[in-house]
């Protein structure tokens, strides 16, 4: 999705990648929420991309392609055509929503694939540097506890080093708005706490509950989930 600001100049960017029904779900809510506003455009990309062909005894079989691997391309392929048709705009903000783990942009991007200066990955992201804009809010990462323990806050600078600005994460569960606390690395290498969200997780607790207890406390979840999108709470 994109923002224009009001000088014209700067682009706000959301990346929703879509792997299941919660992603899909995060997808919907991150595109009515933009639409709010004039001037938006999505970008969706599917972690599966599926094409029917003509094979053997059956007139049409579907093959599925899996994208995940390459997404950071695709991504970074998909900014840089925005780019060319916003010519003179600067990029203002990143946003990535999406699946994660400590350290991991899950199936797409972990602390390992930044470390070789040879990664087709980080030459990937490196390619963003020279469309930040001079003032900007980098990189966000809307996604399940990225930033937790060190390896998590090691994965932000790193991050931040090969995009060339700085990247904000979360330690806790990332449902429709973070938990934990937040974690912001820069450029040149400080990591530093930025804020504690104050919230606990809802789907945590729920999802280690046994079968049967899952399904009566379900309506209870869901209410909480609806109380914490409307809230923030």
């Amino acid at each position: 999705m994109i923002n224009n600001h009001s000088n014209g100049k700067g682009l706000r960017i959301v990346v929703s990648f879509v792997d299941d029904f919660i992603t899909q779900s995060a997808f919907v809510s991150q595109y009515i929420l933009k639409k709010l506003s004039r001037g938006n455009k999505v970008i969706r990309l599917p972690a599966k991309l599926n094409r029917w062909n003509r094979r053997g005894f059956f007139v049409f079989k579907c093959q599925s392609e899996d994208r995940r691997e390459g997404a950071v391309e695709v991504m970074i392929d998909e900014i840089e055509h925005i780019f060319k048709q916003y010519a003179g705009h600067s990029l203002k903000r990143l946003e990535i929503t999406g699946h994660g783990f400590p350290a991991c942009w899950t199936g797409r991007l972990s602390f390992e694939d930044l470390l070789p200066k040879t990664s087709s990955k980080r030459a990937a992201l490196e390619r963003l540097r020279p469309l930040w804009s001079a003032s900007n809010e980098g990189l966000i990462l809307r996604m399940c506890s990225v930033a937790k323990d060190e390896e998590g806050r090691l994965f932000l600078e790193e991050l931040a080093k090969t995009v060339g600005a700085k990247v904000t994460g979360w330690t806790g569960i990332y449902e429709i708005h973070p938990t934990g606390e937040e974690w912001t690395a820069s450029p040149d290498g400080v990591v530093t706490k930025t804020g504690d969200t104050g919230r606990t997780s809802y789907f945590g607790p729920w999802k280690t509950r046994p079968l049967l207890k899952k399904i009566l406390t379900f309506p209870t979840f869901l209410a909480l989930m609806a109380w914490r999108t409307v809230t923030g709470k």
